[in-house]
């Protein structure tokens, strides 16, 4: 995801260990946030103090209840684990990202990753 957010010119903050931040730059992150280190919803309200206008969870529970800090009002919260935890405001639209096999959308989507390889290489 992160690749195809970069691919089509989109601001990309991303959570993760210190230790995997070069390689995510390589893949085309504008921030990185060490979640060990930092409070990510803090980090994006001092970077962008009216928020951002997407988060995508992939941890859910209390993570995807934290994410809705950082979306701006109008923003959207996707996660791709559940909503149990979060409670909607009319502010912000949340979705539950669920994905179908689909050969031919898979095949589109490895034309647009294929200059990256394995060590983040394009």
């Amino acid at each position: 995801m992160l690749q195809l957010a970069a691919h089509v010119g989109a601001h990309v903050m991303v959570t993760a260990r210190s230790e995997h931040h070069p390689y995510l730059q390589q893949l085309g992150a504008s921030e990185l946030i060490d979640y060990t280190q930092t409070d990510f919803a803090e980090a994006v309200h001092t970077a962008h103090p009216e928020g951002i206008d997407a988060v995508l969870d992939c941890v859910g529970g209390e993570t995807a209840a934290r994410s809705m800090q950082a979306v701006r009002e109008r923003g959207r919260l996707v996660t791709i684990v559940d909503l149990e935890q979060v409670t909607p405001t009319c502010h912000i639209d949340t979705h539950v990202f669920y994905i179908r096999p689909d050969g031919r959308q898979l095949a589109e989507l490895t034309k647009l990753v294929e200059p990256w390889s394995v060590d983040g290489s394009p």
